[in-house]
């Protein structure tokens, strides 16, 4: 019966099934990823908000830790709005990213960085922060 199957025909066959089932998987678990890495070509491009952002430093190093700290919220609210969170948990998130740029706490990026955050969740269609809940956080950031 399967002497008319040739180990050729077998492979494609078997290798067309994972193509499929891993397919199925990607879309079912993974829409968002999918989505970032399909239609994200411009990853780093600055828009009009990390500009203004970007205006305000009065250092280069403090300019380009905001620069950075832009890129990793904008991936990250990206990332995670794919995923089911809940708020508490977007939130230590948030916390774990601006823990790692103390420097600015307190400057004059702050209110600018609570607005990207504002923006970006709003964009995505994520869990909403006010911007108490965002003073709040900073609060919290060692």
């Amino acid at each position: 019966m399967f002497t008319n199957v040739s180990w050729t025909n077998y492979f494609f066959v078997i290798i067309f099934l994972l193509i499929i089932y891993y397919i199925i998987i990607g879309l079912r678990f993974y829409p968002a990823e999918i989505r970032n890495f399909l239609f994200n070509k411009k990853k780093f491009k600055v828009s009009a908000s990390e500009t203004k952002i970007l205006s305000k430093g009065k250092t280069v190093g403090t300019s380009s830790k905001v620069g950075e700290l832009v890129v990793r919220l904008k991936d990250a609210i990206a990332e995670l709005s794919g995923k089911r969170f809940i708020k508490q948990e977007f939130f230590l998130y948030l916390q774990l990213i601006l823990e790692e740029y103390p420097e600015i706490k307190n400057s004059q990026f702050q209110s600018a960085i609570n607005e990207l955050i504002i923006s970006e969740c709003a964009k995505y269609d994520s869990i909403m922060f006010s911007e108490e809940e965002l003073v709040g956080l900073w609060s919290e950031v060692a």
